[in-house]
Order: structure tokens, then sequence, then C-alpha cells
């Protein structure tokens, strides 16, 4: 069991503020848990890292919480995502095949967004604090279910998956296609989809016959 909390404007796990080095972050089993602070990731890269290096994390399984920070001046939010970038991170590499992964950037005060200064910001979990489509990917066969916390987070179908992962809490965990499965029948073989993950599977009917 691991529990990790950043320095001065730093990651939980991986880079400290103004990183001049590369970050690779590996997790495959275990409890994880990782707290950035003041704008740095919970894993990842701290604030205004220096965006040539790479930032990578590869989380295969065990149970991970992560969970960014943000910090507010007069005029400015600087904000990190929860597994990936810090503050003004223009570069991650969030590969997540495994293991039941939660990823948090909670809003001062809880609800859906953070005002200052007259102006509406919206935090995210993954990748790059200025790009909510850009820095990760979640394989096929995970369950992605988003919120703007857990108790108002929903499933994502896969085929919205995206905008689920694009939210400031998000965890993906391996699918049970609970709810989730549906099935097309031909004379010859059934096969079952589920809504949630890539999951096919086919099999032949089977009549059964007395004697």
């Amino acid at each position: 069991t691991v529990e990790a909390h950043g320095g001065f404007q730093g990651a939980g796990i991986g880079g400290g503020f103004e990183g001049e080095h590369d970050v690779t972050v590996d997790i495959s089993g275990g409890t994880v848990s990782a707290y950035g602070v003041q704008g740095g990731a919970g894993i990842g890269s701290g604030a205004e890292a220096n965006n040539e290096r790479d930032i990578n994390v590869s989380i295969t399984g065990g149970t991970v919480y992560a969970q960014g920070s943000y910090t507010a001046s007069n005029s400015s939010v600087y904000y990190s995502t929860a597994i990936g970038a810090g503050t003004q991170g223009q570069k991650a590499n969030v590969v997540i095949t495994g293991g039941t992964v939660t990823a948090n950037v909670p809003y001062p005060n809880g609800g859906d967004f953070f005002l200052h200064n007259g102006y509406c910001y919206k935090f995210h979990a993954l990748g790059i604090p200025s790009n909510k489509d850009g820095g990760y990917s979640i394989a096929g066969n995970l369950l992605v279910e988003g919120g703007s916390n857990e108790s108002n987070a929903t499933k994502a179908e896969f085929a919205n998956r995206g905008e689920k992962s694009k939210l400031n809490w998000v965890r993906i965990s391996p699918c049970k296609h609970e709810g989730g499965l549906s099935y097309t029948v031909t004379e010859q073989s059934h096969t079952s989809h589920c809504k949630f993950c890539n999951h096919s599977a086919t099999g032949d009917h089977h009549a059964d016959k007395d004697g």
C-alpha cells in the first residue's frame, strides 16, 4: 500500500514543480493513493513542468486513487489533471488497461464547476489540463463512469465513453456487463454485446434431446 502527497506544486507520484526530467510511472498492482498539491497532478507531472519532457503513466492493475489540484491567484486559476499533466502541461501519455482507477480533481465546496473572478472553470481528470481530448487512452474492455463527484457519476455507454472520461471525477474498472447486455440471435447462433464496453461473444445454439 502506498499513499503519496506532493510537495510544493508537485505531483503525488511523479515530477516536482518546474520539473526538468521525463516522468515514467508504471503501476501493476497493490493499493495506491496519490495527491497533487497546488497545481501538481496526482500521478504525473508537477506544475509548470518542462513541456519538452515526456510524461508516461501506465496502469495495468491494482486499486488506484489519484487526486489532482488547483491554485488560484487574483487573475487566474491553475489546475492539473488527476493523472497526467500538471498546471500548464501540454504533454501526457496515460494508458489504462487494467485495475480499478479513480481519478478526481475536486471542485472547491463541491458542485459542478468553479467560479473565479467571473469566469467558469471546468476541471477534468485525465491527460492534459488544457485539452480535454488529449493525452490518455482506456482499454475497450473497461467500464468508464463519470460525474462531478462519485455520488452523481453514471456509467458511460461505449460509444460515448469519451465524454464521460473528460469529467473531473472518473472511475475506470473491469466491466461486469451489469445491465448492459443485449443479444443478436440467428438460426445457428446467438451473440451477446455489452453497451458499456467492447465485449462481444458468440455461441452456437444447443437443443436438449431426450434419450
